[in-house]
């Protein structure tokens, strides 16, 4: 019986790993991003790399909760069930408090936070249906330390830690995994040009394997919070 998993952020990065380690495992992989030419791009490649799974992919801002809904409801119509939902859609700019730009409070709130809190809520009736039940965040080291111009990314980072906790309690009784992933610097293109060796970063492959390996584990057993850095430390 296929099993069905939706990754948010799912174009690149992080979110490209992880929905490329599921569908080469033969789930259903929902794609879910703003930038449909990226998506389109990611799915025709996944697609050639994996030639039976089922790609699907809905360009949306996630911050946007009738957004949310609609994919649901688009979504309820294709699938009976869903198995995974991966909340790895995010944005980073650096700042600092008292100085950074008008209106970065709420675009850091928007797409490191509203936008797990959104897709879980619009997602959950398709998750009840699902036989694995797994939530799995992409939170950050930055949920659990302050660091310099972290700003308002630290703080939907905080939050993103404080929702994957509260979503834990609240369903563990009903056989829901709830996972925190809080990687360190990641080799995605979000840093730029940044003229540093790649030893200095995880890579996005290796989050994608930590999803697997939760997935691999017992029904009874699931890792609740996870903390990655390189080995060669902070940059």
């Amino acid at each position: 019986m296929r099993q069905f998993a939706v990754v948010s952020g799912g174009s690149r990065g992080i979110g490209k790993a992880i929905a490329s380690a599921l569908a080469a495992r033969g789930f259903g992989v929902c794609l879910l991003a703003k930038n449909e030419e990226v998506l389109r791009q990611t799915c025709t490649e996944l697609q050639a790399a994996y030639p039976q799974a089922e790609l699907i992919y809905y360009a949306l801002n996630l911050s946007d909760k009738a957004a949310c809904a609609k994919v649901f409801t688009d979504l309820g119509q294709q699938w009976p069930q869903l198995d995974v939902l991966v909340n790895n859609a995010g944005s980073f700019q650096p700042g600092n408090l008292m100085d950074e730009a008008d209106g970065l409070f709420e675009e850091m709130l928007g797409s490191n936070l509203y936008s797990a809190y959104y897709l879980t809520r619009a997602m959950f009736p398709l998750l009840q249906k699902g036989t694995l039940k797994m939530i799995i965040n992409i939170c950050s080291v930055a949920s659990l330390n302050a660091y310099p111009r972290g700003g308002s990314y630290g703080i939907a980072k905080f939050g993103m830690l404080g929702f994957s906790r509260n979503l834990r309690l609240e369903l563990a009784e009903q056989g829901y995994r709830v996972s925190a992933i809080m990687p360190g610097p990641v080799l995605t293109d979000s840093w730029g040009d940044i003229d540093l060796p790649k030893e200095r970063f995880i890579m996005p492959e290796d989050i994608a394997k930590v999803v697997i390996a939760g997935l691999e584990m017992s029904p009874q057993a699931f890792p609740e919070e996870i903390l990655m850095n390189p080995i060669a430390g902070k940059i």
